[in-house]
């Protein structure tokens, strides 16, 4: 299983959770819209889930898109 998660900063918490699903062989897919360069024309659907943890106005134009992708 492959799995985005879509924030701003790395809280304690998620840090863990991390851990833990990487442990149990779960693909993680970091996204910091903040830090890097997206482009919504050319994003594309490439985990089976996607979890929101920013509600900044980047991030949630991100989760948006990808919504709209499916």
């Amino acid at each position: 299983m492959r799995i985005g998660i879509i924030l701003d900063w790395m809280n304690p918490n998620i840090e863990r959770a991390v851990h833990l699903l990487s442990e149990r062989g779960v693909k993680l897919d970091l996204m910091h819209p903040e830090k890097q360069l997206i482009s919504l024309s050319r994003v594309r659907v490439e985990n089976d889930l996607y979890l929101l943890k920013s509600g900044s106005d980047l991030a949630l134009s991100l989760g948006g898109a990808l919504h709209a992708l499916g």
